[in-house]
């Protein structure tokens, strides 16, 4: 860049950028002293090269006092060499230990002016600190100057996320242009946690980081009297998970004055987003807002912008998150699991929320996650950030952590609690019965007393001695090494240890090439009935490769697909498909080589020629078949009780079932029930005792003869205050009134909405949906449903001409109602009148059949106004309920169906009714019927006792024994 003839370049040590910087015009190396390479109170010399510069000076800033300009020499002293070269060299004065000093050159021609670094530069200054004085910490040092007058504003304010500008100086280095604010929920002044953004393009590096970073957070760690409950934390996600942010525990000086012991932690930003390839074409990140990241559905995504920051890119849409959002809110059946299966990385989600169990991350909850989709496979996974408030308490859950609504959706998915309980004792087995947590736990804590100390004297909290905190950890350890695998070792609970070298079965593979490598993909089945296996690390070797992600399991009796793409086997297999990691480049053998399966051992535990294998069918369910749901999986009753479960047990045998046993931990499902016959179902209803931990799970276990089965796993947990920050007070079961058929299959629902489970607050959430099941015959588990908007009349959607039994709940912020009892059998048909195919000609059937007239065009709106609001079944229960019908029209139907044996025409109904309303008596018109010829015709010329006989045969369809004369009883009953 030219000004006038100036032409300007620094020569200094290290090669900065220069934002503007012409490259054929002026070439620019800076370089100056290093930091802490300055003595207190020594003149530093500088130099610069300025040719055609009529005068050069540096402008110095100390501090935060106002900048004053050096003037620079080309007289061959003070750095520079020779007089007269373009070189202009001077002294900036010494200064005290500590001292921020920082500069930047400024060169004028005429009227004309160039600076280094730029104006426009993001890092405006070069600087350095004089030599500080030695610390007692063993940590890194960060050291970072703010204006006084700035820091009091944050200080003032620490609420407001506004930034003030700061300096960073880290490892030898000084950035100038990074800007700060206070950080975190809570802001405590007790001792404030704060976030640094660094100049663009000028991320921060230093010895103790392993990739540069552009924004970091500087974590008080507030409430953790050891000092070291993040890092410990932390480092059980990135012993598998190789995303996870860096972190570092440091010593922090501000302005030169010791400011305690922090955690680093990096943002999760740009860098951190390329570093781990995060960024690429419809890649999508989102960072709740506050602790507000629910998954809860208000109907579009307008609300959205308020509960999750598009972190990248920051100009899109809510689209996919929506989406998303919508699945996890849906009603609970088969669909939404398998859903939810396709729409997330399932290893990684089963991973995550596992070491969120051995850690007891619980302020996962509503936030302290990354969202993340990947816009290649279009999966969603988490990262999991912020562990301050691990480590601690004696919660009783065995069930995860993470987002509330997301949480209790995947639990009403067996499959997926039979993954993650699997998963969950692999990492106990690890971490706790292997003592990794408490030895990894002692050695860095023996390396933290000391800054510990300091800090708890620098910034005093009222939580204990670092000795008391290490105590308290320590108890927290054995306490949950204990509950998992001891307390909740069990077949309903955690599992047992791996039964070992259980074998699996290479059961279909795609090899051939005819859509290339992409298309390619190998199976695996899991043949043991009851145990699910933890494949994480696993190898695939031969005529394919492929290390298994951490959080690979394959339950029991099922199976998984390798693929080599994603998304093509995403599209190509079933809806719930467990698809876990891919294959290496390049696919499977096209030739169907030998592939084999090699567990961490090193084992083979499957191994198959793919060109041989024939694909596994699977085949009909034998013998009993057991099926169990509870009302609500959520629920504020202490220790649990009296959550009602539906249970459905079913005869897949070839004869039936005299006697089945049934039996369930927990609860009062236990009783004897048959005969079962061969296709048919025996269902009943039961409910769960009080338990002494907010989270259980139910089996149902049915014996016969010398068979025993086994139903899904059935989840119920009571939410308590550290696992739900949103609320608490859920709503109560919805009344229901009449159900009636709707159009287009659906099925109309009359609901009242109960008061909540506590005395409502301003801040209590209304209800937002009706949450409508429908249970088919032969099950216990909703396999229909749908969310409604809730009304005194609400339209669920079923499908057509299944027969379905109804239940309905309320959902709000907080979570689900149990639902209410099960309907009577209802047959969702085309339209609501069904049979009919329009209510104008219901309308006119029950007028005809009940009235012997057509409607009047009152009659008929009042008619489609009633079948609106009640449904068909009200019109015809009005009919049958007022007078007309009980003393003129029925009798007559009756009369006709004696002398005549078939139900009265339009014409005539309407004429006998009519006469009937002229005042003629029944008497009459049964003598009128008698002498008629329709009735000579059918009966003949019969005496009185012959034609009572038959009477009585035809109406009864029976053969009636006649004791003597008795009149046929035509008034009506």
């Amino acid at each position: 860049m030219r000004f006038g003839r100036v032409l300007f370049a620094v020569v200094m040590l290290a090669a900065l950028p220069v934002v503007g910087a012409d490259a054929q015009s002026l070439a620019l190396a800076l370089s100056a002293p290093s930091v802490g390479s300055v003595a207190a109170n020594t003149p530093v010399a500088v130099a610069v090269d300025a040719v055609g510069a009529d005068a050069v000076g540096v402008e110095v800033t100390v501090g935060f006092e106002a900048p004053t300009t050096i003037a620079l020499q080309d007289n061959g002293t003070n750095g520079d060499a020779v007089a007269g070269d373009g070189r202009f060299g001077g002294l900036i004065g010494g200064v005290g230990s500590g001292t921020l000093v920082r500069y930047r050159y400024v060169a004028t021609s005429g009227s004309q002016q160039v600076t280094l670094p730029a104006s426009n530069a993001a890092r405006p200054r070069l600087g350095y600190v004089v030599q500080s004085l030695t610390t007692n910490s063993s940590l890194p040092t960060v050291d970072w100057f703010i204006d006084p007058v700035h820091y009091g504003e944050l200080r003032a304010k620490p609420w407001l996320d506004d930034y003030k500008p700061a300096v960073v100086s880290v490892g030898g280095e000084v950035w100038d242009g990074v800007r700060v604010r206070v950080s975190g929920n809570g802001r405590s002044a007790l001792k404030y946690s704060f976030k640094f953004k660094m100049p663009k393009g000028a991320p921060l590096q230093a010895p103790f980081l392993q990739w540069p970073v552009d924004e970091f957070k500087l974590d008080g760690d507030m409430n953790d009297p050891t000092g070291v409950i993040a890092p410990v934390a932390s480092s059980i996600y990135e012993d598998s998970n190789p995303v996870m942010p860096q972190i570092a525990k440091v010593h922090v000086e501000q302005n030169f004055s010791d400011f305690g012991l922090f955690s680093l932690v990096e943002e999760t930003d740009k860098l951190w987003r390329k570093r781990n390839g995060l960024d690429g074409p419809g890649d999508i990140h989102y960072e709740p807002e506050d602790i507000t990241g629910v998954f809860i559905d208000d109907g579009s995504s307008d609300g959205l912008d308020e509960r999750f920051k598009k972190e990248n890119p920051e100009d899109g849409d809510h689209t996919h998150l929506y989406e998303l959002i919508k699945a996890v809110d849906s009603a609970p059946t088969p669909e939404r699991a398998a859903k939810l299966r396709d729409m997330f990385d399932l290893p990684s989600l089963i991973d995550g929320f596992a070491a969120n169990a051995i850690v007891q991350h619980w302020d996962t909850t509503v936030h302290n996650y990354q969202l993340l989709r990947d816009g290649e496979t279009g999966k969603w996974s988490f990262v999991y950030v912020d562990f301050d408030n691990t480590l601690y308490g004696t919660i009783p859950a065995v069930f995860p952590y993470g987002p509330d609504h997301l949480v209790s959706a995947l639990r009403s998915d067996p499959v997926f609690s039979d993954m993650y309980l699997r998963r969950v004792r692999t990492l106990a087995d690890k971490y706790l019965g292997g003592g990794v947590l408490l030895q990894r736990f002692r050695q860095m804590q023996a390396q933290m007393v000391a800054d510990q100390s300091a800090d708890l004297a620098r910034w005093p909290r009222n939580f204990g001695t670092p000795a008391q905190g290490k105590a308290a950890v320590e108890a927290y350890i054995a306490h949950k090494t204990s509950y998992l695998l001891s307390e909740h070792q069990n077949a309903d609970g955690v599992p047992n240890a791996p039964t070992p070298g259980l074998p699996l079965v290479v059961s279909d593979a795609s090899f051939d090439g005819v859509s290339g490598p992409s298309g390619d993909s190998v199976t695996i089945y899991n043949p043991s009935q009851s145990e699910a296996i933890d494949l994480s690390g696993w190898k695939i070797e031969g005529a394919g490769s492929s290390t298994l992600p951490e959080g690979s399991v394959i339950p029991p009796e099922a199976e998984m697909v390798v693929p080599a793409d994603t998304a093509a086997a995403s599209a190509e297999f079933a809806a719930g498909t467990l698809l876990m990691g891919h294959l290496d480049a390049g696919g499977l053998d096209d030739a169907g080589g030998a592939l084999r399966l090699r567990d961490l051992s090193g084992r083979i535990r499957a191994q198959a020629v793919l060109s041989e294998v024939v694909p596994r069918v699977a085949q009909p369910r034998t013998g009993l078949e057991i099926e169990a749901s509870a009302d609500q999986v959520e629920t504020t009753t202490v220790g649990g009780a009296g959550v009602k479960l539906t249970v459905a047990v079913t005869n897949h045998g070839p004869k039936s079932v005299q006697s089945v046993a049934l039996s369930a931990t927990g609860t009062t499902c236990a009783r004897t029930i048959g005969p079962i016959a061969v296709g048919q179902s025996v269902t009943f209803r039961c409910e769960t005792l009080a338990y002494n931990a907010p989270d259980r799970s139910y089996r149902i276990r049915a014996v016969t003869g010398s068979s025993t089965y086994r139903s899904n796993r059935v989840e119920v947990r009571r939410l308590v205050h550290a696992t739900n920050y949103w609320s608490q007070t859920f709503p109560n079961a919805p009344t229901v009134g009449h159900i009636t058929l709707g159009e287009a299959g659906t099925v109309r629902i009359a609901s009242t909405l109960a008061p909540p489970t506590s005395t409502p607050t301003a801040t209590t959430p209304g209800v937002r949906w009706l949450v409508v099941s429908g249970l088919e015959k032969g099950r216990a588990i909703p396999t229909q449903g749908s969310l409604v908007a809730p009304g005194p009349v609400v339209s669920a959607p079923f499908t057509e001409n299944v027969p379905v039994r109804v239940a309905a709940a309320s959902r709000n912020g907080a979570g689900t109602s149990a639902r209410t009892p099960l309907s009577p059998w209802i047959t969702p048909r085309p339209n609501a009148q069904w049979p009919f195919a329009s209510t104008d000609e219901l309308i006119d059937k029950v007028y005809l059949d009940l009235e012997g007239a057509l409607p009047t065009v009152g009659q008929r709106q009042g008619a489609l106004a009633q079948i609106d609001q009640l449904g068909p079944a009200a019109l015809v229960a009005e009919k049958l309920g007022n007078q007309r019908w009980g003393a003129q029209i029925e009798p007559l139907i009756r009369l006709y169906e004696a002398y005549f044996d078939r139900a009265p025409d339009v014409a005539g109904l309407k004429f006998w009714a009519d006469q009937r309303v002229s005042g003629r008596t029944l008497m009459s018109i049964s003598g009128q019927f008698a002498r008629s010829g329709e009735r000579l015709r059918k009966t003949g010329s019969l005496s009185n006792e012959a034609f009572v006989r038959l009477r009585l045969r035809r109406c009864l369809r029976s053969q009636t024994r006649f004791h003597g004369p008795r009149l046929l009883d035509l008034s009506p009953q």
